[in-house]
């Protein structure tokens, strides 16, 4: 009975592993997590090396900016206090106050050492844009949201499947004056996958005391086999209908 329940969670594990998430918004962080607030570090150039000294459990691995234009001037506007953005190259990160110049990009990618299922920031946007959000499982894209504003406030959001990378996109002039990031760590899928690998392999204790005839031991040796590929080919069938939609309709 073991291995036939291990085989059903593995079936279902790889039949509904990427998929899209449901991501909403949320009052605050509920999960352990780490605040980055950048009035804590120094103006002027940084790295990720220095955010993360700076805030530990962060796990951040990059921070990557693209759409770059021209130089801005981080005012009231776009929020207050210490901001993240990008240097002149569009390359390196830079730490700015208020009333002092930046420069401008379209887009920012935050990849994590860790998955995690919640996430928060504050953006400054000299026109309020609602910034949208793509959350990545590695090269896997699980969920998309759209903030509701970017006036310098921080929003938090919550999604059902985990993820370890954010691209947040939003018309060029704005600035990150805040991120808050999960600290627990959420199993790898796989992780789930071999504890079912774990569950089906694990052996029967034994039944001291029972006697079973030869007649018996007969029926279950042909029984148990036949239920076994009778659930293996059940789990193909659900597996290949699921990552084929459409072939059964």
């Amino acid at each position: 009975m073991r291995s036939l329940l291990g085989i059903i969670f593995i079936s279902i594990s790889l039949a509904y592993g990427p998929a899209n998430a449901v991501v909403i918004d949320i009052g605050s962080m509920t999960n352990p997590n780490v605040v980055l607030d950048f009035d804590a570090m120094s103006a002027g150039a940084t790295s990720v090396g220095a955010i993360n000294t700076a805030f530990p459990g962060a796990g951040i691995t990059s921070i990557a900016f693209a759409g770059t234009g021209g130089s801005g001037n981080y005012s009231v506007v776009l929020g207050g206090g210490r901001a993240l953005a990008t240097d002149q190259t569009g390359t390196g990160l830079e730490l700015v106050d208020t009333g002092s110049n930046f420069f401008e990009f379209g887009s920012v990618t935050i990849t994590l050492d860790h998955l995690i299922t919640q996430f928060g920031l504050a953006l400054g946007d000299r026109f309020n844009t609602t910034p949208d959000l793509q959350l990545f499982d590695g090269l896997t894209l699980v969920g998309t949201h759209t903030l509701p504003t970017a006036d310098g406030s921080s929003d938090f959001i919550q999604s059902t499947l985990a993820f370890d990378q954010i691209v947040i996109t939003a018309p060029i002039n704005w600035v990150i004056p805040e991120l808050v990031i999960e600290t627990t760590r959420v199993p790898e899928p796989s992780t789930l996958a071999l504890l079912g690998l774990g569950l089906a392999a694990r052996p029967r204790p034994c039944r001291i005391g029972v006697r079973k005839t030869q007649e018996s031991l007969s029926i279950t040796k042909t029984i148990k086999p036949r239920l076994v590929r009778g659930f293996l080919c059940l789990s193909i069938w659900v597996i290949w209908i699921t990552l084929t939609p459409g072939q059964m309709r």
